[in-house]
């Protein structure tokens, strides 16, 4: 919530907030670009099973973990590779605002990379844009709500590679088992523009017809390793508590429209590593490298993510960087 306001109040209101939200939006675009912004200081060591990642393909014992940017992310074992909500067009506010939106082809050839499956974890458009056209581009499954699944019909992706899942969706994608699990959407100022459920969605429409709708986190399991993809700043604890998490990629942008957010990841996945992510400028395209988004009040998360989990190790990583892990198990 922002300032005791819920977007569901009075229309006076909801104006107000969603004018609020447009002017947020548009003063990113006068950050300039910035130099590499400090890391989250002294956290608890990383395990000895995390390294550094590379752009090498991974050996039979090893995942690579790699950043997309936004909550985009590509994981990767010696025999299989999914995407989580890739967002390569990062559409300039202003085209946003402009009217209807389409992915940025030139864009999404230029980043993409192999994969055998596309999840979203919900609608909005910095999550869903692109993914219909990428799992066309790949010629493999998109794991999305039913409202995202209406949204890649209307962009014409055939029924074959529409895969809608509900909470508890397993799908397996070579070694890599992936859950659905039920989340929400944070309740950050911009819900006021894009909140809800998406009715009828068409192609192209503007991007506030991207609405959140149904929300889902992803558990990805490995070889004795678990992580844990968490697209937005609000959890469900009763979809998740209990199931450690060795990684969590955490969503940063909104967490102080959420209360204690990182006391109750903490609780509810004690994860070993915490990977913020969507905590970069998305309107600004990926050759710019990491801009910091002000909204996310990165530093302050930091220090709330040291003081609610200090055993937990923060690692962050750029741009299309990456982190890669050692299974717990034996190769098979």
């Amino acid at each position: 919530m922002i300032a005791g306001v819920g977007y569901t109040g009075s229309m006076k209101a909801r104006i107000a907030a969603a004018a609020a939200a447009i002017v947020g939006l548009v003063a990113l675009t006068a950050v300039g670009h910035a130099e590499p912004p400090p890391g989250p200081g002294p956290t608890a060591p990383a395990p000895d099973w995390l390294v550094e990642g590379s752009d090498q393909a991974p050996g039979p014992d090893e995942l690579n973990v790699r950043w997309l940017g936004t909550a985009g992310f590509e994981i990767r074992s010696a025999r299989a590779a999914i995407l989580i909500d890739p967002y390569y067009s990062r559409l300039p506010i202003l085209k946003l605002l402009g009217g209807k939106v389409k992915p940025d082809m030139a864009a999404i050839a230029r980043e993409i990379h192999p994969a055998q499956g596309v999840f979203v974890s919900h609608g909005h458009f910095d999550h869903l844009l692109d993914a219909p056209e990428v799992a066309r581009k790949l010629n493999c499954p998109l794991y999305t709500s039913s409202q995202g699944e209406q949204l890649a019909e209307a962009e014409g992706l055939p029924a074959a590679l529409r895969k809608p899942i509900v909470d508890g969706t397993h799908v397996q994608v070579g070694d890599l088992d992936v859950e659905a699990v039920q989340s929400k959407h944070s309740d950050m100022i911009t819900q006021w523009l894009a909140g809800g459920e998406m009715t009828a969605p068409a192609f192209p429409m503007g991007f506030t017809g991207y609405k959140n709708g149904p929300t889902y986190g992803f558990l990805i399991k490995w070889r004795g390793r678990t992580l844990y993809h968490n697209g937005t700043a609000q959890i469900v604890e009763s979809a998740i508590r209990g199931r450690h998490a060795d990684v969590v990629l955490m969503c940063v942008s909104g967490w102080t429209a959420t209360e204690h957010l990182w006391e109750r990841v903490g609780a509810a996945l004690t994860p070993r590593v915490l990977v913020p992510m969507h905590d970069d400028d998305f309107f600004k395209p990926i050759s710019e490298g990491f801009v910091e988004n002000p909204l996310a009040k990165r530093q302050a998360a930091f220090e709330a993510m040291r003081a609610a989990m200090p055993d937990t190790a923060i690692v962050t990583v750029g741009l299309n960087g990456s982190v890669r892990l050692r299974g717990a198990e034996p190769t098979k």
